[in-house]
């Protein structure tokens, strides 16, 4: 007898109901038609839970040999024996990849291009108040010495700083897969969400007092930094994080300049080449031409930037390439705050002013006299979101991630630069770095790497009420798409394209819904999609890639106002239709009319009469 036999007979034995005894469920079909006991095999070898807890489930469930796994799944998740996100992993024949050292993963918290980031708790831990969030390197750039060079700068880095302002990393280590060792970086678990993302589900800026405390928790957290010797030379507000109770912390210290420590500048260099690290919407004057010299003043122009944005909605030079970006921030003169929002008072608008100032002596000197500054301006506010919702969203963006993973070439990974539109190479000092490393970097092994996310496809099963109606009801401020009307907008002028079908095609081929004439462009380079209420830009596996307000991706929800570049030489901003108000029928203005004479009528009436 098998293991697997002698396992399901472990459990459906010893009184436990057969089939034909009235428990009998519906039996699976499709990809998903394993076994029960299949199912139970793949959570024994996963060690999850042990054999005793699952026997338990199975009895006091009356679940029979046929039953369905998925019944089975929901079962323990409902008892919260599992997780959602372990319950698909399971259901997909996956046992391993649930463990990182002594932390049992439990949710995907977020993606990016240099690996996962779980929501974990010890093995031994007490539910909630000890949940960490763990980052781990991708099975397809671990073996890359550069990129985990950098991995360990960002844990190194965090390690050395402890301040409420800053999300703290509390553990660097290794981790044992099928190929090896796997670096991994535990971190405080916040319940909170970025400032960009803040600003999409409030479809708008923050209320200034709001900003500037925001902005003023940033300035204290950059103040313990720099007194640590540390350069963060990365703010902007995807890395400021807010919770529930306003509280802001900085995240993300992938990018700092740590002090006397030439080795790891001199690995950044040698991964990178001798560029301008930091993110081309919010990098100082200085930083462009240099960023291995630049000081704390840097940070303070970067969070400038930041505050503009949160401040207005919008970038401070929302220009269509890096060059003229960093051609902006070196020479153009700031705009003005008030420009675009009257209502910030004249005191705050000239205290990021002389944040942003082009020369770094005449800005602030330091991040605790931007704080001292802001003080008198800012209003802690409590912060509405669901994180349930959010959580949800981002373990579809990991599927989806996931499913339009494409290996590419050693050649191509070890370039990280932001190219200028329409040229192949840098027209300044090679561009500016982005902050997130393009994904898939290494050609895929086969075999269960450890903590790899294995579904590719939808999940086996989904959380009730994961859909945009859902994400919707706890925002009733939000304007939705189906109901609003949407166009591409090319920059510069040309012709607008409606957002009329639910699926476009953007490309060079005949049949594409929005035609690019350009080598550059794949003949099918991109997808346009209508999800529900929300759009969605994939990248159809081209050549040169799609980019969404300036960060490569490829696939991503796009809100009006996001900017799109279609392989860095073409640009387009999602803007929102104007709706022509709707004008009252011919007969019903002139009963309107009517009705009014007949009242005025009346009241004269009433006034000159003599029997008042």
């Amino acid at each position: 007898m098998t293991g697997t036999s002698q396992f399901v007979a472990k459990f459906f034995s010893a009184g436990m109901p057969q089939s034909g005894k009235g428990h009998d469920l519906p039996r699976s079909t499709g990809r998903d038609d394993q076994l029960s006991g299949d199912f139970l095999e793949t959570l024994r070898r996963s060690e999850l839970l042990s054999p005793e807890d699952i026997a338990t489930i199975v009895r006091t469930e009356h679940f029979t040999a046929t039953s369905d796994p998925k019944d089975i799944a929901k079962a323990f998740i409902n008892r919260q024996h599992l997780t959602l996100f372990q319950a698909n992993q399971l259901l997909h024949g996956q046992s391993r990849g649930f463990f990182v050292d002594h932390y049992k993963l439990r949710e995907i918290l977020g993606t990016g291009g240099m690996g996962w980031v779980y929501i974990a708790e010890p093995r031994d831990g007490n539910g909630p108040r000890d949940r960490v969030a763990i980052k781990v390197l991708s099975d397809r750039i671990k073996h890359d010495v550069g990129l985990r060079a950098r991995f360990e700068l960002e844990a190194r880095a965090g390690l050395q700083l402890q301040h409420e302002n800053i999300v703290q990393t509390l553990q660097y280590g290794q981790s044992d897969d099928l190929y090896g060792e796997v670096p991994f970086m535990v971190m405080e678990f916040v319940e909170g969400i970025n400032l960009q993302d803040l600003m999409r589900l409030r479809r708008g800026p923050l209320p200034w007092r709001q900003a500037a405390d925001c902005i003023r928790q940033a300035a204290e957290g950059l103040r313990h930094a720099h007194d640590k010797g540390m350069i963060h030379r990365d703010i902007k507000p995807t890395n400021l994080l807010i919770t529930r109770d306003g509280q802001c912390k900085i995240l993300d210290f992938g990018l700092a300049l740590l002090q006397n420590d030439h080795q790891s500048e001199f690995s950044l260099a040698m991964i990178f080449g001798h560029q301008c690290l930091g993110t081309d919407d919010y990098i100082a004057p200085e930083q462009t031409f240099n960023s291995h010299t630049v000081d704390g003043r840097a940070d303070v122009y970067s969070l400038g930037c930041t505050f503009y944005h949160i401040l207005t909605g919008t970038v401070p030079f929302p220009l269509p390439s890096t060059p003229q970006k960093i051609e902006a921030h070196r020479f153009k003169p700031f705009p003005s705050v008030r420009d675009l929002v009257p209502a910030v008072p004249e005191e705050l608008a000239a205290i990021l002013a002389k944040m942003v100032t082009k020369l770094p002596e005449e800005r602030f000197a330091t991040a605790a006299e931007v704080s001292a500054a802001l003080a008198p301006f800012c209003q802690r506010d409590d912060i509405e979101f669901n994180f349930g919702d959010i959580l949800k969203l981002r373990a579809a963006e990991a599927r989806k991630r996931l499913q339009l993973a494409r290996p590419s070439s050693r050649s191509n990974q070890s370039s990280t630069a932001l190219r200028p539109s329409g040229v192949s190479k840098p027209v300044v000092p090679q561009g500016v770095i982005e902050t997130r490393i393009p994904a898939d970097t290494t050609p895929r092994k086969s075999g269960v790497a450890l903590p790899q996310p294995a579904e590719v496809g939808e999940p086996a099963l989904k959380h009730p009420g994961f859909h945009s109606d859902a994400i919707a009801a706890d925002y009733p401020h939000l304007k939705l798409v189906q109901h609003v009307k949407l166009m591409l907008v090319p920059v510069p002028e040309g012709p607008t394209v409606p957002l009329n079908r639910e699926r476009m095609v953007i490309g060079r081929s005949q049949e594409a819904a929005v035609r690019l004439d350009s080598p550059r462009v794949s003949s099918k380079h991109a997808l346009l999609s209508l999800e529900g209420q929300w759009w969605r830009i994939s990248d159809l596996k081209s050549r040169n890639g799609i980019r969404v307000n300036g960060v490569a991706t490829t696939d991503q929800l796009l809100w009006p106002g996001d900017r799109i570049s279609i392989a860095d030489q073409f640009h387009f901003v999602l803007k929102e239709i104007a709706q022509p108000r709707k004008r009252w029928p011919i007969w019903a203005v002139a009963l309107a009319s009517v009705v009014a004479l007949l009242v005025i009528a009346a009241v004269i009436w009433w006034m000159v009469s003599p029997t008042r």
